[in-house]
Formats: C-alpha cells, sequence, structure tokens
C-alpha cells in the first residue's frame, strides 16, 4: 500500500474523505490508480464500508466493477465484509451482482459463507442469480448447508434456489447437511426437496406422442417420427397474416403469439406432425448481447463487428434470463397449450454462424468479411466464439428449464468453411455447447434432454459430429443414406434429409421422393425424417401435408 499520509488507497480504507477529495483533486487520474494489487480506492472505501467516499468516487466516475488481481470486485468486497449500506451504494451505481472472482463466487456466495442475511435479502431484492455456481460447481445453497445457516438457506430456497443441484463430485446441498451434522438444516432442504424438477415441469400435461424422443435415444419406434424445419411461420396462413399487424421480432418477443404461430403447424396439420418447435430465431442471442438485427426483410445488423475494437461493444455479462426471459415464457406457455401432444424442440444457432451473421452484417453468399475475421484476426475471432458459446449454454439450459423436451443447434453456415476451418473454428465451440449443456443440467438436477446438430454442407464432418455428445446429427440433402450411416456408425441417430425444393414439384413428385427416403434409410430406429434444410417461402402447405402423410404411411407399411 501506499505511503499513510499520501496513498489515496490507504486514505480510502481508513475513511479520510477529506484527504481522498484532496488527492483526486490535485491528481485525477488517481481515481481509478491501482496498488500492487490492482486494488483502487473504490475497493478500499468499500472494504473500510466508508460510504461516504464510496458514495465521492463514483460521483467522480470510479469504475464500479473494477476487479483487482484475483477479480474481486468492491461489490464482492463490500459483501464479504458485511458492509450493506455500501452493498447498496454499489448495486445503485449499476454494479454487476452477479460478477464472479478467479474462484467463480459471486455476491450471493460470500454472502451465504459469512452468514450475511440482511445483504442476501439485497442482493435477492435486486434479482441476484441464486443458482450461480463457482469453480467446484456449488451454489449459495451448498455453501449456507455446509456451514448449518438455516435461515439464509431458507432465504435462498425462497428466493427459488434449486434444492437438489450437484456440485463437482456430485453432493447436494442436503449431502452437505448431513454430512456436517446440520440437522435443521438437513431437515429444511428434506422439506424443500419434492422434486428435481423445475417448478413449471411439475404441471405439465404427460407426453402422449413420444416417437422422436425415442429416435434419438436409438429405441424401437413403430413408425419413423418426422416434424420440418421452420415449420412455425413462413408459410402457413396465420403467420402470413399476423405479419401484416406485427413485425418479425415483435412476434419473436410476444409470447402469447410466439406460442400460437408454434402451435398452428401441429393444428394444422393435425396429428402428422411428431414435434413442435417453438417459434424464434437463432439471431436473438447477437441481440442479447448488444446487437441491433432487423429484418428488412432479410436479417440485417446495422452496426456489425467490423475490428477486433468492435468487441467493446458487445455486453460482457449477458443477462440471459432477463434479455431472452420471453423465449423461456413463450416455451413454458407453449408446454402448457400442447397438452402433451408432442415434443416441443428448443434451438440456437451455432457459435460459427452467429458469428458469420455478427461479423458479415446479414446473410451472404459467400461470408467474405467473416472469413478474412478468422485469417486475419484469429485471437479476437476464438475470443468471440467463445463469448457467443457461452451466452448459448446458458440460453439452451434456460429452455430446457423452462420446458423445451429436446433441443436442436444450426450451423447453418458450416459448409462455407473448409474443413480444416471448420475444424478449427466450429467443432470445438459445437462440442463445448453439448457438453456443457448436459452437465450444467445434471447439476442443476434438471433432465437432460436429447440434443440435436445440424451443420449444414459439413458432410466432410459427420463422423466427428457424431463423436461429440449429441444424441442426433442432421443431414442436409445432398448427403446419401447410406454414406450417413457408414461415417457416423450407428453412434447416434441422423435426421434428414429431402431437398425442400421437391416440395415446388407435384404431389406424385413428393409421394415418390419421401417414399424412395424412407426406404432408403430403411427400418433404422436411429432416424427422424425431415428435410435437408428448413421449408422454402411460397411452399404449398398442402405438399407439406403430402409428404408428412407419405412419411407416416411408408414407415409403418415397412414394418409390416
Amino acid at each position: 500500500m501506499e505511503d499513510k499520509s499520501l496513498g489515496i488507497s490507504n486514505a480510502a480504507h481508513e475513511g479520510k474523505l477529506y484527504i481522498v477529495q484532496q488527492l483526486i483533486k490535485e491528481k485525477p487520474t488517481a481515481l481509478n490508480a491501482v496498488d500492487d494489487d490492482d486494488r483502487t480506492p473504490l475497493h478500499w472505501a468499500a472494504a473500510g464500508g466508508h460510504d461516504d467516499i464510496v458514495d465521492f468516487l463514483l460521483g467522480q466516475g470510479a469504475k464500479v466493477d473494477a476487479a483487482d488481481d484475483s477479480g474481486w470486485t468492491p461489490l464482492l468486497i463490500a459483501v464479504s465484509a458485511g458492509h450493506k449500506s455500501t452493498a447498496r451504494i454499489l448495486i445503485e451505481h449499476n454494479a454487476d451482482i452477479n460478477r464472479a472472482n478467479d474462484s467463480g463466487q459471486t455476491a450471493i456466495h460470500y454472502a451465504a459463507s459469512k452468514n450475511r442475511i440482511e445483504i442476501a435479502k439485497l442482493l435477492v431484492e435486486k434479482g441476484v442469480d441464486v443458482n450461480a455456481t463457482n469453480d467446484i460447481k456449488q451454489t449459495a445453497l451448498h455453501r449456507a448447508a455446509t456451514l448449518g445457516y438455516t435461515a439464509m438457506a431458507d432465504i435462498l430456497i425462497q428466493a427459488h434456489a434449486r434444492v437438489n443441484p450437484k456440485d463437482r463430485v456430485a453432493n447436494t446441498p442436503l449431502h452437505l447437511a448431513c454430512e456436517e451434522g446440520h440437522g435443521e438444516t438437513a431437515l429444511l432442504l428434506i422439506e424443500n426437496n419434492v422434486t428435481d424438477k423445475e417448478p413449471a415441469q411439475l404441471m405439465f400435461a404427460p407426453l402422449k406422442n413420444d416417437l422422436i424422443l425415442r429416435a434419438a435415444r436409438g429405441e424401437q419406434v413403430e413408425r419413423t417420427p418426422v416434424w420440418i424445419m421452420r415449420q412455425a411461420g413462413r408459410t402457413l396462413p396465420k403467420f402470413r397474416e399476423m405479419k401484416k399487424e406485427h413485425d418479425f421480432f415483435t412476434i419473436c418477443r410476444t409470447p402469447e403469439i410466439a406460442s400460437e404461430v408454434t402451435l398452428e403447424p401441429i393444428e394444422y396439420y393435425d396429428g402428422l406432425l411428431d414435434a413442435a418447435i417453438i417459434f424464434s430465431d437463432i439471431l436473438v442471442i447477437p441481440q442479447a448481447m448488444g446487437l441491433e438485427v432487423l429484418m428488412n426483410p432479410a436479417p440485417f445488423f446495422p452496426h456489425p463487428i467490423e475490428t477486433p475494437d468492435d468487441l467493446e461493444r458487445l455486453t460482457k455479462n449477458v443477462d440471459v434470463n432477463k434479455e431472452l426471459g420471453y423465449v423461456f415464457e413463450a416455451i413454458t406457455l407453449t408446454r402448457h397449450k400442447l397438452e402433451g401432444r408432442v415434443p416441443l424442440f428448443g434451438f440456437s444457432g451455432a457459435p460459427w454462424t452467429l458469428f458469420a451473421y455478427m461479423i458479415e452484417g446479414g446473410g451472404s453468399k459467400l461470408f467474405t468479411k467473416a472469413k478474412t475475421w478468422l485469417y486475419r484476426y484469429p485471437e479476437a475471432s476464438h475470443r468471440l466464439l467463445q463469448h457467443i458459446t457461452d451466452v448459448t449454454v446458458e440460453y439452451l439450459v434456460g429452455q430446457v428449464k423452462a420446458g423445451a423436451q429436446i433441443l436442436q443447434v444450426f450451423d447453418s453456415w458450416a459448409g462455407d468453411l473448409s474443413p480444416e476451418d471448420f475444424r478449427t473454428f466450429s467443432l470445438p465451440y459445437l462440442h463445448q455447447i453439448a457438453a456443457r449443456v448436459q452437465e450444467n443440467l445434471s447439476i442443476a438436477g434438471v433432465d437432460i434432454v436429447p440434443m440435436v446438430i445440424f451443420a449444414k454442407g459439413a458432410w466432410f464432418a459427420l463422423k466427428d459430429l457424431s463423436n461429440m455428445g449429441y444424441s442426433v446429427v442432421g443431414l442436409d440433402w445432398t448427403i446419401p443414406p447410406e454414406f450417413a450411416k457408414e461415417q457416423t456408425g450407428g453412434r447416434v441417430a441422423v435426421q434428414g434429409n429431402m431437398d425442400p425444393t421437391v416440395l415446388f414439384g407435384t404431389p406424385e413428385k413428393v409421394r415418390e421422393t419421401a417414399t424412395n427416403m424412407v426406404k432408403a434409410f430403411g427400418k433404422d430406429a436411429k432416424w427422424i425424417a425431415n428435410l435437408g434444410h428448413g421449408i422454402m417461402p411460397g411452399t404449398d402447405p398442402e405438399m407439406c401435408r403430402v409428404y408428412l402423410q407419405t412419411i407416416r404411411d411408408v414407415s409403418r407399411q415397412i414394418r409390416q
């Protein structure tokens, strides 16, 4: 620390407001200057609980979320030290209440570990994530249970903390409370441990048609399940009417409308579809990250990412529940409205595909700008891809918690990369998504759901894709069934893959092509029928009906 008589850090720590004011007046850069531990004057004022100095420093423009060399922010220090009023001031100046230090601990972890009841109530009031996990996958409830802080555990449970999450070595809070002999805390956990499922899932109707889920797991099915990518919206009459009244993203962001669009094909085709897919768009993730996305009529980014410096414009710690909660609400609402008729898909775009849009500024035939970025700024490219991956994982986990029963990741522009670039800039992140989504669901005590990866154009990577933890690999229309089976080796189910333009043909041609596809894939239980890409604008919905009915009829016949 600096000299006692002159050092601003020392003055801030000891509560000497006048000295702090004078030092900053003499040298304005002292406001955010750091000491040997990378701590600013605000860190030291927060450590001492000196609200007047904290308020003054923030008023002068001190960085509220500055982190020291161990990742500690002023808020984390104030919470750990038990300074509630200081914590409140920091939060009122937009301190990130979910920011973690280098060991993954957030403010609610420290409040729980130190039994700071009033601070925990403040954090809950401000919307803290009570289910955040640290480096050993422990939540605040794990900490309260370990230390026998029953009142703290109750506060966390009332704030919707999951009662039965597992840490890195599979310990739940109840395990830890029992191990440490905290009977009262253990009893509280037992009383609240009704189920591992999320509250919304407790009220969902039992599933009546689980064909797709069984096929995804490689179990026997009495016929081939079928659904259509982009079945919600695009070609159906009700959606076209809605688009006259609402713009595209308004439909996505309004749960009641999104749910209605999701259900339209289920009702329109009256039992011919074996799954619903939530109506949304892959580009809601870039929006959540801070980029403006418009439909004009195709996706358009008014201010795309052009240089690595532009990455600073992105939101660093995306609050997925806040930014994408409308998708979760639409999923839960749709699950209730489905009444168990068919499973509900959730989905997201893959990191490379979202990256391509964010750099290119929209769709493209060649994605020259995006690919140039990979070659010119490889380090920055990986940073952006990782950022997208982190948000995507949390987003997909949130969809399952909201009620999604199967997930699909769309890497629509995979085929625009060379095999080498795909293995460098796409595969590692796709692998992360599969592994981390399943790990996070397991930790949260939520059932793991099947996951589909659809990497359009990546025929060269089928073997890799089938070894990454996904249950199903989607196929575009260029991939012969026998080649797909050879490359995937029965490790996963496959999905696809009729050319969507066939639906512009005659009913006879649609029946012939669909029949040949069913016969080519055969009786294999590990197959979900679909198109080789999304249904195209202008497709006659009645041609889709012919397609769906043919899949249903022929797949039954070949099993007899």
